[in-house]
């Protein structure tokens, strides 16, 4: 493992300090104000200096948005791994709770990557598609886990795969090297929709005055797809 000179650690630390008053920009004003002259207004130096740790305002938002998907993707395999392999059920419904734990700790970070696009901003591409596959593929994982350990019930609707899904799972059994019953890649979608729905109306204060408790909500629903596939969580 090789050692940082204290130059270099200087200058992760900036980097990382950059990144911590963007999300606070962010969070006042949205990412598509974050300005570079702003932050280094605030950080008590010139834009011109600020330039030397992010090369463009694209750069910084790519690098927000690794961030984001990492620590979305790191907090969900964290709430995993409380439980052991096969316990499918409590793994899926911890992971399916951490998912919106984290959106509501961090709402800023949870927008930049799935609100509306930021005009003008063009993401570098393979670099960012693999950030924001992580959580899909846990999720996925654990699907194909339950599967393989015949815990998983699919349930009728989803027996058939869209023939519109066809050339997409093709691409996903190259990816991942094995070959997915196409199902899951029905259930994985429609669950991703249903919990991203119900995160994303909450932080938006849709829900609220309509139901109430949005936690209490969210569990019962998370709970009513689960017990659809023939898991019952321990709660």
């Amino acid at each position: 493992m090789m050692t940082l000179t204290r130059r270099e650690r200087l200058h992760t630390a900036t980097r990382e300090e950059i990144k911590m008053i963007a999300r606070q920009h962010m969070a006042m004003e949205g990412a598509a104000a974050l300005s570079l002259r702003a932050i280094a207004r605030d950080m008590g130096m010139s834009a011109p200096a600020l330039y030397r740790y992010y090369e463009s305002r694209d750069d910084l938002i790519t690098a927000l948005i690794l961030d984001a998907y990492n620590a979305i993707a790191d907090a969900i395999n964290a709430a995993l791994n409380k439980y052991p392999v096969p316990d499918y059920a409590n793994r899926l419904y911890a992971g399916m709770l951490t998912y919106r734990a984290w959106a509501l700790a961090y709402p800023a970070d949870y927008v930049l990557i799935f609100g509306n696009p930021i005009p003008g901003y063009k993401a570098p591409g393979e670099a960012t598609t693999y950030a924001a596959r992580r959580t899909n593929t846990i999720f996925l994982q654990e699907l194909q886990g339950a599967w393989q350990h015949k815990q998983l019930t699919i349930p009728a609707e989803y027996t058939d795969i869209l023939p519109q899904f066809q050339q997409q799972i093709i691409g996903d059994e190259q990816r991942y090297g094995a070959e997915i019953p196409h199902p899951l890649l029905e259930i994985l979608l429609a669950t991703w929709s249903k919990i991203h729905g119900m995160i994303s109306l909450e932080l938006y204060s849709h829900l609220q005055p309509i139901i109430g408790d949005p936690g209490a909500f969210y569990r019962f629903e998370v709970l009513a797809l689960l017990h659809r596939m023939g898991f019952t969580p321990d709660l």
